[in-house]
């Protein structure tokens, strides 16, 4: 089986609509909480548009296939199976203090298996040729997992509040 990080396309209105149904997912994310999967076609299109204008923010699926990434250049239902999500959201907020923050998870039944570690770290790889400079996240104080995850991911705590911790990675060498 191959990990593979792609854009969402219509023909994952299904499987999105699916991992959505995760309780864990629905609770941690509120703008997932979709009640039809027409409501993730416009949630997928809205996204096609940004992912197409290459600005910083994205959103892309993480997806087991039994197939080689040179084999095909669409996954599907019946070649992948959808297992989470990782986006970059344009959210300046006064916990973060960046521009971008990163969001992702993996549905309940895959967690504690290192699919979301390598699935950012394949994501931070692509970020870094397309040039960004450096990726934010932002957890909870009890988010114990996604803590490790950050921090495996070599993710450096940047700021800390009552309500959770900023990190941050630095992809290129800051000088001055």
């Amino acid at each position: 089986m191959y990990l593979i990080i792609t854009n969402p396309k219509q023909h994952d209105c299904n499987s999105l609509f699916m991992l959505t149904q995760d309780t864990d997912i629905r609770s941690e994310f509120s703008n997932l909480n979709f009640l039809s999967i027409q409501n993730v076609k416009h949630y997928i299109q809205y996204w096609d548009e940004i992912n197409n204008r290459n600005e910083l923010e994205f959103l892309r699926l993480i997806k087991y296939s039994n197939l080689n990434v040179g084999q095909t250049s669409t996954w599907h239902d019946s070649n992948s199976m959808l297992l989470g999500f990782i986006s970059n959201n344009d959210y300046v907020s006064y916990y973060t203090n960046c521009k971008t923050t990163l969001n992702y998870a993996v549905s309940s039944k895959y967690r504690n298996r290192g699919i979301l570690t390598h699935a950012l770290n394949m994501t931070i790889e692509r970020m870094k040729s397309e040039g960004y400079n450096f990726a934010a996240a932002y957890v909870k104080h009890n988010n114990i997992p996604s803590i490790r995850v950050l921090e495996k991911c070599d993710f450096q705590k940047d700021k800390e509040n009552p309500f959770g911790i900023t990190y941050i990675k630095q992809f290129h060498k800051v000088v001055g």
